[in-house]
């Protein structure tokens, strides 16, 4: 109904009633697709909207421009609205002032709003490049068409279908003034009524309904998250479910309508979007956990590549320079089977033989990294279905757009119109994160200035702090819950490891690292980011832990 004919010419006869001989104050845009005209002498504004999935015509209330806008139409300050029209079976309201003419046109290739000399040329317009030299309307109001846009049907439409015979009668109808005439005839959308049945029944209906259409409240009927507004009372609509709420004035219920639409519009964008992405970071988590389920039984894979270096070296004669994979008998195995063996063709067969040798050399440092990779994915897991339950949960959008910025903070969702700075809870998504124990969380800085942000902005000054003692390096935090915890011993030599890890000496056999409260870390005074001094410090050496190791 919104984008019907018949809505337009409601709000032109309204229109044209409360502001003729209004005088025009200024002209500005503020979003787009859309252009308000302000009045001197009354506290209103005139919205026009051209966008093709809302196009609208209403008077609001005056507000103060809060956002970015610009002016147009200079010209149109301090005119009077001399006449407000529609032309007839069109989307194409004129408002005629005391030297030009506004075409706001909100259909078609040239849907636009142009300034208009009195002649119709053409002198400026809203959208740039749709400026066809002067406003041609096609002539709709042919010979036969009343002034509510159905034809004069005297004698006409015997033996046709319902549907077809409203096509022909009334072409501005749309689908739900279509379906609420058959209801109310009770005819069937196929039937083929006489003339009698037409001239009777359906002649007299169409005229009380295009009646109800000029005179009748308006409904904004909600079905859900579906909008629709009528200027008819529909027995249709409320057979499909839908609730009315009745609205007397126009200027009302058209806003309404159109910000709830929207509103509505955008929340189910936006929940899709969030949803997509959640379901598609669940899927990856859940996938990780079943390659590191299947690698947990590290000790049966150890056997299985000394078994194939061992095999190597007893065929080390036999097996061919520069192949990438060779298949030789199991001399471990009673019925000698063949083994397919994958090889590095630019290394010798002694080579190849060590380099499976080597595959799970530290056994132990592998088992804690796997487990320690399983707790972050499972934590993680748990957090991406509240997130999901949450989202189904809530109907307001500004808890969805708090769940975005959660998702940018997170790197799940890339933010298109500017970087935002994830903030309060947020920021513990912009440092590497490894849970210990099952309990504790450790955060890792990723360079110099996200260092700076992890020590200065978003520890505790209560929580440990690490770092490499002498070489660059990251720092590390463990989160604490509470002031008073005191963390246990082996979490602070786990983090150290972690933090010799993602540090300069990463390759040493043993780092020194040092370790305090937050509290005792300082900026230095025009020095880089991240650079620090620290105060009451522990020192610690440990072998560097690689969580790259799977």
């Amino acid at each position: 109904m919104y984008k019907n004919y018949y809505i337009f010419k409601r709000q032109t006869d309204v229109l044209s009633k409360r502001i003729t001989k209004a005088t025009l104050d200024v002209c500005y845009t503020s979003q787009k697709d859309e252009v308000v005209l302000r009045l001197a002498d009354q506290p209103l504004q005139i919205h026009i909207s051209i966008r093709r999935d809302m196009p609208y015509l209403f008077l609001k209330p005056e507000q103060n421009i809060r956002k970015v806008h610009f002016k147009l139409f200079p010209q149109l300050t301090g005119q009077v609205i001399e006449n407000i029209e529609i032309r007839p079976c069109n989307k194409h309201v004129v408002i005629t002032t005391t030297h030009y003419r506004i075409h706001a046109l909100f259909y078609g290739l040239a849907q636009n709003i142009y300034i208009c000399g009195p002649d119709d040329t053409i002198l400026d317009s809203f959208k740039s490049g749709r400026s066809p030299g002067k406003v041609i309307t096609p002539d709709e109001m042919e010979e036969g068409f009343s002034e509510d846009c159905c034809r004069i049907l005297a004698g006409k439409g015997n033996k046709i279908p319902v549907i077809a015979f409203l096509k022909y009668a009334c072409p501005a109808y749309n689908k739900i003034m279509q379906n609420e005439i058959l209801v109310r005839s009770g005819l069937a959308a196929g039937s083929t009524p006489g003339r009698s049945v037409l001239e009777e029944k359906l002649i007299p209906l169409l005229r009380d309904f295009n009646r109800e259409l000029t005179e009748g409240p308006i409904y904004l009927y909600r079905m859900g998250e579906t909008f629709r507004i009528t200027l008819f009372k529909s027995r249709w609509l409320e057979e499909q479910g839908f609730n009315a709420e009745v609205y007397t004035d126009i200027n009302k219920a058209w806003p309404a309508f159109a910000g709830k639409t929207d509103y509505a519009k955008n929340y189910h964008v936006l929940y899709r979007q969030i949803s997509g992405v959640l379901t598609k970071r669940k899927q990856q988590i859940e996938k990780a956990l079943q390659k590191l389920s299947e690698a947990q039984d590290i000790e049966k894979r150890k056997e299985i590549a000394d078994m194939k270096g061992n095999i190597l070296l007893s065929f080390k004669h036999k097996v061919p320079r520069g192949v990438s994979r060779v298949t030789l008998p199991n001399i471990f195995s009673e019925k000698n089977e063949p083994v397919e063996i994958k090889l590095n063709p630019g290394k010798t067969t002694v080579e190849n033989a060590q380099a499976y040798f080597n595959k799970y050399k530290n056994l132990t440092e592998r088992k804690e990294v796997l487990l320690l990779k399983k707790a972050g994915y499972t934590k993680e897991l748990q957090e991406i279905k509240a997130l999901l339950e949450k989202i189904d949960k809530t109907i307001k959008i500004d808890q969805l757009k708090q769940i975005r910025k959660e998702l940018i903070a997170r790197h799940l969702l890339q933010e298109s119109h500017s970087a935002e700075t994830a903030q309060g809870s947020n920021l513990r998504f912009s440092f590497k994160r490894v849970i210990l124990d099952n309990r504790w969380d450790v955060y890792i800085g990723k360079n110099a200035r996200n260092n700076d942000l992890l020590t200065f902005h978003f520890a505790n000054k209560w929580d440990v702090w690490l770092h490499a003692q002498g070489v660059p390096g990251s720092h590390v935090v463990i989160k604490k819950q509470r002031k008073e915890e005191i963390v246990p011993k082996n979490i602070i030599e786990k983090a150290a490891r972690l933090a010799a890890a993602n540090s300069k000496s990463k390759h040493s056999g043993t780092v020194p690292v040092l370790y305090t409260e937050a509290r005792y870390v300082n900026r230095i005074r025009k020095a880089p980011p991240g650079t620090v001094a620290v105060k009451n410090e522990n020192v610690l050496f440990v072998e560097p832990l690689n969580m790259n190791q799977i």
